[in-house]
């Protein structure tokens, strides 16, 4: 669901020509975007579902020979960087696999960000936030850990976003005002978490 208003927001931002998706099931995610493409932005033709990289990928990728040239990586989802959770992402493999693009600050970073407990990972969350094009952090915790780590004079480049989704309903409650779907039966709510 957080692809929808993503690429909203990359239209109005950027107005890329190409999105290439990395994605651990290309097939089901383009089969998905087509049966909900009146969800879906103008751009959504121009997007391209890839698998994820395999380890020939990836050391190819480690040394710059990717398959096409890219002018801005997003890295983004629930939590980008944070090792406190039961599955860690401290963002290891986004300098090894996408070193040029880090070291050029070609790269984006969406979502939340938690603390660090590590001083691989404090040196580690640094390195991202200071070489990061630009950072949107999804709630208020997350934009703190990111200003700890930037510089005063690059604090501009971080701004708080709501949690993508929010807007995604903002547009689903538009359709069913225009579609004039209307409940006669009562409101019931079922959150799947």
């Amino acid at each position: 669901m957080i692809l929808l208003p993503l690429l909203t927001w990359l239209e109005e931002q950027y107005q890329p020509d190409e999105i290439d998706i990395l994605c651990g099931d290309p097939q089901w995610l383009e089969q998905w975007v087509l049966q909900h493409k009146y969800f879906m932005p103008p751009l959504f033709h121009k997007l391209h579902f890839l698998p994820k990289p395999n380890l020939i990928e990836q050391i190819k990728m480690f040394f710059g020979n990717y398959q096409k040239k890219y002018d801005l990586i997003i890295f983004g989802g629930g939590e980008v960087l944070d090792e406190s959770r039961k599955f860690p992402h401290d963002g290891r493999n986004i300098p090894l696999l996408y070193r040029n693009y880090v070291s050029n600050n070609k790269f984006i970073l969406l979502g939340g960000f938690g603390e660090h407990k590590k001083h691989r990972t404090k040196v580690l969350h640094q390195m991202l936030f200071d070489q990061a094009q630009f950072i949107g952090a999804r709630d208020v915790r997350s934009m703190k850990q990111a200003q700890f780590y930037v510089k005063d004079k690059e604090k501009k480049k971080i701004k708080l976003f709501g949690d993508f989704c929010l807007s995604l309903l903002e547009e689903v409650q538009e359709i069913f005002k225009q579609e004039n779907i209307k409940n006669t039966k009562g409101k019931y709510v079922l959150i799947n978490l």
